[in-house]
């Protein structure tokens, strides 16, 4: 088929599952980046597990009609109420941190492409989300590089998206031309966010065997003019 030749070399952490009528492919990170992930997010699993023993806690204490002493777990020892509102946004944090943590070091991305759409499913601890995209909408594949600057500097990521055939209203077309005040050209199309990596850059490479796929065309952000919108479709896991 025509999207062989961009099988030849397959980025770390990706693998080809099926080429023949469809395309499926799998992404899911790689050892070393699943070690860093365990390191930076190490502190947020065991502050996360430390307040659900203290919520196991007190509901053994809410069960038992000890309330007084459930607050006081819930306080820090304190029996304040701001002490039980500082433990529920300190739980709800560290929940939240815990998640991406462990999508990170479990998650899954597939892509699966027949002729009829494109259906990218998100896979963590035996849940997925899936959404699809017709191809009679998909106009192309961009991949433009995003410039982030931070605490250690400047940092680069790439992001892939579909543009699809769908024209943004006129309104919202001004309503950017007025907010990217920094972009060379406004969005004129509705995009659906796909996948985003760091160095070495990979979203290339999926691009282009997609887009062989579907023979629509592949941008790439040194000659795209069509730039990311702020609003667009960004579906998440």
């Amino acid at each position: 088929m025509s999207f062989i030749p961009s099988l030849h070399k397959i980025p770390s952490g990706f693998q080809v599952l099926s080429t023949q009528t469809e395309l499926r492919v799998r992404y899911s990170s790689v050892i070393l980046d699943k070690a860093c992930t365990l390191l930076q997010f190490m502190g947020c699993f065991i502050f996360f597990v430390t307040f659900c023993l203290a919520l196991f806690s007190a509901l053994h204490e809410v069960l038992n009609f000890r309330f007084l002493q459930a607050a006081q777990v819930l306080s820090f020892g304190n029996n304040n109420p701001w002490g039980i509102l500082l433990f529920v946004f300190l739980f709800s944090l560290s929940g939240v941190a815990s998640y991406i943590g462990l999508w990170f070091l479990l998650g899954v991305i597939e892509f699966h492409a027949v002729g009829e759409s494109l259906t990218i499913i998100h896979k963590l601890l035996g849940i997925s989300h899936e959404y699809s995209i017709s191809v009679n909408d998909i106009k192309c594949f961009n991949h433009f590089q995003n410039v982030n600057f931070g605490a250690d500097g400047e940092s680069d990521s790439w992001t892939l998206e579909v543009v699809t055939n769908q024209r943004r209203s006129n309104r919202i077309q001004s309503f950017q031309a007025w907010f990217l005040v920094n972009t060379a050209t406004r969005m004129n199309y509705k995009t659906v966010h796909l996948y985003d990596a760091g160095i070495p850059d990979t979203t290339e490479w999926l691009g282009k065997l997609l887009a062989d796929f579907y023979r629509v065309e592949f941008q790439s952000a040194s000659r795209s003019n069509i730039v990311p919108e702020v609003d667009g479709v960004n579906h998440q896991f």
